[in-house]
C-alpha cells in the first residue's frame, strides 16, 4: 500500500461519536409551549411573578387557566390541580361548624383554608373554603349531606372565577361538543341504529387565536422598554 492510499484509510476510519454536553447556560435553554393547551411566560421580576402566582386559578374567555411556577422536571399532576375558593350555601345552621364545614369540603377538593371563624357572629349567606381542586375529576355543583337524625340536605357549591365547563362529563377541560364520553355514547346510539353498518364520526375542534393573549390575561407580563420617568 503506498502513502497516498494509507493516508486515504486513515481518514476514513470509524472513530468515536463524542456526545454534545449542554451547560446551564441560557442560551442553550428556550421558553417553548409545553403542549397544545400549556405555554410558558417569562416573567422577569420575582416580585411580578409571586403577584401572579397569588392570583391561582384564572379565566380567559371564561374558560379557566391553571398557573404555577415553572420546573424542569415537572410531577406526573402538573398543572392537573389548581387552588380555587368555593361558596357553601345552605349548610345547616344547627351544624355549623369548622369539622361539618370541613367534611363538606374534603370530597370536593383538598382543603388549604376556611374563613369562619365560630367565635364571631357569621353575616354572609355562605361559607368560604381554599381547596385544591383536581381538574381531572368532575365539578359539581351540590353535595348531599346526611345528617344524625337521618334526614339529609343539600350543600350549594359555588367555585369562584370557574365559569365555562362540559355539561355532560361536569369537568373544566372542554365542552360538551368535545367530551369523549359524549362522543363515545353518539357513536354507540348511532352504530347500534344503523343496522351493523360502521359510522366513523371525527368531531370538530375550532382553536380560537388570540394575538392579544398576554396584554389581555397578563398586563404584568407587559414590560415597559423604558424605566418610569423617561421617554420610551
Amino acid at each position: 500500500m503506498d502513502e497516498g492510499l494509507a493516508k486515504v484509510m486513515q481518514a476514513m476510519s470509524i472513530e468515536e461519536d463524542l456526545p454534545v454536553t449542554l451547560t446551564e447556560d441560557e442560551d442553550f435553554s428556550a421558553a417553548v409551549p409545553l403542549s397544545k393547551e400549556s405555554f410558558q411566560f417569562i416573567i422577569d421580576l420575582e416580585t411580578d411573578l409571586q403577584t401572579v402566582m397569588k392570583h391561582g386559578f384564572r379565566t380567559f374567555d371564561d374558560w379557566g387557566m391553571v398557573m404555577d411556577r415553572w420546573m424542569e422536571f415537572p410531577p406526573s399532576d402538573f398543572l392537573k390541580k389548581a387552588s380555587v375558593w368555593i361558596r357553601l350555601h345552605k349548610l345547616p345552621v344547627n351544624y355549623l361548624t369548622l369539622k361539618t364545614i370541613r367534611a363538606v369540603s374534603n370530597p370536593i377538593g383538598h382543603v388549604k383554608d376556611i374563613e369562619f371563624d365560630p367565635e364571631k357572629p357569621h353575616l354572609q349567606e355562605y361559607i368560604r373554603v381554599r381547596i385544591i381542586l383536581d381538574l381531572q375529576q368532575p365539578v359539581r355543583d351540590t353535595k348531599l349531606l346526611n345528617l344524625p337524625n337521618g334526614g339529609s340536605t343539600t350543600v350549594d357549591v359555588e367555585y369562584e372565577r370557574v365559569r365555562k365547563k362540559c355539561f355532560h362529563c361536569l369537568r373544566l377541560s372542554h365542552e360538551k361538543q368535545r367530551c369523549p364520553l359524549y362522543q363515545g355514547l353518539k357513536n354507540k346510539s348511532g352504530n347500534a341504529g344503523d343496522k351493523g353498518k360502521g359510522i366513523a364520526i371525527t368531531p370538530l375542534v375550532h382553536r380560537q387565536h388570540h394575538p392579544e393573549l398576554v396584554g389581555t390575561l397578563m398586563p404584568l407580563l407587559s414590560t415597559p422598554t423604558a424605566p418610569p420617568g423617561f421617554a420610551p
